[in-house]
């Protein structure tokens, strides 16, 4: 369907991580990660600084992060993506922005890609933690 279930408005800015389940219409600003288990759209206006992570994405606005795509990735002709691209899928319309590497790939290698980042982003935490005795 067409329906959306979860709205940032043009005036509304978050700060950490957006988690949501369904479909996702982003017309705001976010720093950090935004995460949809369903169909994330980032409208033309929408910008968002961090990684991306959902099942299908159309993104309209400008994402400055690392994107994870479960099935089909479409960047519209105002799309600008500063960052790398993990997608089975891609569609990339005349005009949009990339820099950056893409890889498709199966839907197990993206997952794969997923647990290994998340991997990495333990080690390093727990590489910076202070040690406690």
């Amino acid at each position: 369907g067409n329906k959306i279930d979860t709205i940032i408005g043009e005036k509304t800015r978050v700060e950490g991580t957006l988690h949501t389940q369904d479909t996702t219409r982003i017309d705001g600003r976010i720093k950090g990660e935004a995460i949809s288990d369903g169909y994330l759209i980032i409208g033309a206006n929408g910008y968002v600084e961090g990684d991306v992570r959902s099942e299908n994405m159309l993104i309209a606005g400008t994402v400055q992060g690392n994107i994870f795509v479960r099935e089909r990735l479409e960047v519209t002709e105002s799309g600008k993506i500063i960052g790398d691209i993990t997608t089975k899928s891609l569609v990339i319309a005349e005009g949009a922005s990339f820099a950056g590497k893409c890889t498709m790939t199966s839907l197990q290698k993206v997952q794969a890609g997923e647990q290994k980042e998340a991997e990495e982003h333990v080690a390093e935490a727990n590489r910076k933690a202070p040690e406690t005795k």
